[in-house]
Order: C-alpha cells, then sequence, then structure tokens
C-alpha cells in the first residue's frame, strides 16, 4: 500500500535503472489505464446522446477529435521520442541522460501545447459551427490532452507504468464526476470542461523534472529527426482518424451524430493494439539498443500473431451485432444511420489494429526504416481524404466512414509487408488465414444488414464466427499461450 500510495506525490521520482513492472506486468496496466480513458469518451459519447440528442453529441465529439488532432501536432511525437530514447538510456545505464532527454522534450512539448490550443480555438468556429465558449474549451482541451499524452509517454519510458496507471485512474474519476455535474446542470456547452480538468490534472502531477545539462549535439538531432519523422506519421494515421469525425461534421452536421456514435462504439476495439504499443515499443526498442534483433524479431511476431488472432475475435462479433449495439446504447433513438456506419469503421480499425506490430517494430529501428512508416501513413491519409472530397460533399457520413476504410487499408497493409520481406517472418499461412477470414466475415455482415436478424440472431451468429475463427487459428492460440507463460 506504501508502495502504492507514493506514486500520489506530486513530484517524479527520477527515470528507474529497472521498470516497476514486467513486460506482462505492464501490459496488463497499460491495458487498464487505456481501458479507463476509453471508457471515459465512451461515457461522455453515451450520456451525451441519449441526454440531449445526436446534435449536441455531433459537436461535443467533433470538439474533443478537433483537441485529439492537435496533440499529434507535436506533442504526440514527443511522446513517443521519450518513451524511445528514455527506455534506450535505461537500456543502456545511462540514467543521467534519460533525464536530460525528458527535458528537453518536455520543454519542446509545452511551446507546442500554447500555439496547438490557440489554434484548435480558433479553427473550432469555422469548422466545427461552436460557440466562443464551446470553442475556448475545445483549445483548452487540446492543452491539457496534449501534455496528459507526453506524459503518458514519459512514464512509459522511464518503467513507471503503475504511476501512470494510477493517475490514469484517479484523473478518469474526476472527468466522470465532472461529467455528472454539468450534465444534472443541463449546460450544454460546457460539456467539454471536465475532460479538461481530468487531463489537466493527469499532467500538471507527473510533468518530468528533467535534470540540468544540454543534449548532446549528435542525440539531440537524432530526437528532432524522430520527431518529425513520428509527428508526420501521427498525423497520416491518428490525425486520421481524428479528422473523420471533424469531416463529418464539416459536411454533414444532420448525421454527424449518427457517425459519432457509431465511431465512439468503433474505437474502444482498438485498446488492445494501443496498450501494446506502449509496452511494446520501449520493449523494441531497448532490444535495439542492445543489439538483440534476435529478440526484437521475436517479439514482432508474436504481437502481429496475436493482434490478427485478437482483432477477428473482437471485431468481428462487433460487426456482426452493430444494430444491436446501436440499440442498446443510444435509446433516444434517431441513430438508425450509425447501424450502417459502424461496421465499416470496424473494419477500418481492424486493419490498423493488425499492422501495430509492424508499425512499432518499424519505428524502433533506425529513421530509414521508420519512413516505410511515414510513407504508408501519407499515402493513405491522401486516398482517404481523396475519398472524402469526391464523395461526401454529396453523401455525407457513408462515404466518410468508406474513405477512411480504404486509407486506414493502406496505412495498415503497407508496413506489415515490409516488415514480413525485411525479417523473413513465416507469415504466409497466417495472411492467407487472414483474409479468408475477412472474406467470411464481410459476406456475414453483409447477410446480417440485408435480413434485418433479430437481436438473439446476431449474437448466435457472432458467437458461431469467433468459434470458427479461434478453431481454424488453434495452432497460433497455442503459440500465443506459450509466449505468455514464457
Amino acid at each position: 500500500m506504501r508502495g502504492l500510495l507514493g506514486h500520489l506525490r506530486l513530484r517524479v521520482p527520477p527515470t528507474r535503472e529497472a521498470a516497476d513492472q514486467s513486460m506482462g506486468g505492464q501490459a496488463v496496466l497499460s491495458t487498464l489505464g487505456v481501458v479507463v480513458q476509453g471508457v471515459v469518451r465512451f461515457v461522455y459519447s453515451v450520456l451525451v446522446g441519449n441526454t440531449f440528442g445526436k446534435l449536441v453529441l455531433g459537436a461535443v465529439n467533433s470538439g474533443i477529435s478537433l483537441a485529439l488532432f492537435a496533440s499529434l501536432l507535436v506533442p504526440s511525437a514527443t511522446a513517443m521520442a521519450a518513451s524511445k530514447h528514455v527506455a534506450r538510456a535505461r537500456g543502456a545505464g545511462d540514467l543521467d541522460e534519460g533525464d536530460r532527454v525528458a527535458g528537453y522534450l518536455g520543454r519542446l512539448t509545452l511551446a507546442a501545447m500554447a500555439v496547438l490550443g490557440i489554434g484548435a480555438a480558433v479553427l473550432a468556429p469555422p469548422l466545427l459551427g461552436l460557440g466562443v465558449l464551446e470553442s475556448v474549451l475545445t483549445g483548452a482541451l487540446a492543452v491539457t490532452y496534449s501534455g496528459y499524452v507526453f506524459v503518458r509517454g514519459f512514464l512509459f519510458g522511464a518503467g513507471q507504468v503503475v504511476r501512470a496507471t494510477v493517475w490514469d485512474v484517479l484523473s478518469s474519476v474526476l472527468a466522470l464526476a465532472g461529467l455528472a455535474a454539468v450534465v444534472l446542470a443541463d449546460t450544454t456547452a460546457w460539456l467539454l470542461l471536465p475532460l479538461v480538468l481530468g487531463y489537466g490534472a493527469y499532467c500538471a502531477v507527473s510533468w518530468p523534472r528533467g535534470r540540468p545539462g544540454a543534449v548532446a549535439p549528435e542525440l539531440r538531432r537524432e530526437i528532432r529527426g524522430f520527431v518529425v519523422l513520428t509527428l508526420v506519421n501521427s498525423v497520416a494515421t491518428g490525425g486520421f482518424l481524428q479528422l473523420t469525425m471533424v469531416a463529418a461534421q464539416f459536411w454533414d452536421r444532420l448525421d454527424a451524430g449518427s457517425f459519432a456514435a457509431a465511431l465512439s462504439l468503433a474505437t474502444p476495439a482498438s485498446l488492445v493494439s494501443r496498450s501494446l504499443t506502449l509496452v511494446l515499443f520501449p520493449s523494441l526498442s531497448a532490444a535495439h539498443g542492445r543489439g538483440d534483433l534476435v529478440g526484437a524479431r521475436q517479439r514482432t511476431d508474436v504481437a502481429t500473431r496475436g493482434l490478427v488472432v485478437l482483432s477477428l475475435a473482437t471485431f468481428g462479433p462487433l460487426m456482426l451485432v452493430s444494430p444491436l449495439l446501436i440499440d442498446l446504447f443510444y435509446r433516444r433513438g434517431g441513430y438508425a444511420e450509425a447501424k450502417l456506419l459502424l461496421p465499416v469503421l470496424l473494419a477500418a480499425v481492424l486493419v490498423t489494429n493488425v499492422a501495430a506490430g509492424a508499425i512499432n517494430s518499424l519505428l524502433s529501428r533506425e529513421h530509414r526504416y521508420s519512413r516505410i512508416v511515414v510513407t504508408a501513413s501519407i499515402v493513405g491519409a491522401v486516398v482517404g481524404m481523396t475519398w472524402w472530397a469526391l464523395r461526401a460533399p454529396e453523401a455525407g457520413v457513408a462515404q466518410v466512414a468508406t474513405g477512411f476504410l480504404v486509407g486506414s487499408a493502406v496505412v495498415g497493409l503497407w508496413p506489415v509487408v515490409a516488415v514480413w520481406v525485411l525479417d523473413r517472418h513465416v507469415w504466409s499461412a497466417l495472411a492467407v488465414r487472414f483474409l479468408v477470414g475477412c472474406g467470411v466475415l464481410a459476406a456475414a455482415v453483409w447477410w446480417q444488414q440485408s435480413t434485418e436478424m433479430s437481436g438473439l440472431a446476431q449474437v448466435g451468429t457472432a458467437v458461431g464466427f469467433v468459434a470458427l475463427w479461434l478453431g481454424v487459428s488453434a495452432g497460433d492460440v497455442r503459440r500465443l499461450v506459450g509466449a505468455a507463460r514464457r
């Protein structure tokens, strides 16, 4: 208990030589932290959508998406840089360098936060149609969420996973309590304030103290190069996701609430890959820092196989029960379009989920490999946004979702193929099984949507698909269980 209470201190201890948990323990804790934060945003959507209707839901979620997109313009990249270089310094046993790197990246992040907050507040009215107060809160959310992202990346790189998870829980409780107060007060203009307070508390209590002394010029150049590449990649991948909500609100404000409802149910399914990334990326970076290429290859193989198995076992059932989910969580009515949008959005997130292992493998290496991820991200985002520009003005949110799926396929599959070739993984049978599984799932979803089957039939179809998929993936399941035991 004393150790747990120690994580409530407002000052962060120096970077540690060893992580406070094993990789398996870190995976569990990171999953818990990401789940808790995901629950907050999901509860936001459900409460707002059922209390105030889809027009308010569309406006609130588009404001959140704009703030989250702003965090990708430097803070997300500095967070990844902190996770990589602080972990690498720990792996090399140079804790002083880790602290200096954290301080340097913290200063970059603070400067970016100020600019991004102002920019989000200024752009919110013309892009999203928000009022003055809502726009100011959108800017404030961009600031505090950016700080949250950076601090969390630093904490994972420093091996302080328990502290990161403790404050994930505490800040989420604060945000949900504030949301309940705003809903009871029936003041829609203040709906973003609880999130501002929650993320603000997180970054305020755990901001890295750093260490006096300048970072070596060569290392500083390396860090800046990594930040630039990661920034472009983050904008093209995570930014692509956040811009879907902005695009829906911009082109189709009447049905943007339905899009928000579908997106709120699609994005929590990506928690597995996001939590794995927080643990896998520092682990791969540390392995490369030690020169352990065999270990890095094995980690990538296990992660990719696990994501293939878990993604179809998770996303498949959700796609097959999409109408039931919308009716269950959004009882106010008026969300019929969301039932058609949800399977498309889930398919897009599925593809990017599967690619998380390969993407982290490339990003943890030298810059020339990171460029593969960046190129795929840029091309995929351009393809998706071009689709929006051509189709969304007439067809609205349906084509926003389809463009997101098409672009995500490019973003996800390109790095997987690159790692497959570079590291000579034995993935042929895995790829065939995955593609056939996706084909069967697509046919089942089409049949389910065209027949308008009952909720019980939807559940039965979903259970049948999971049983079939896990049956044909039994070999990988056994391999994953063995790896978990080791």
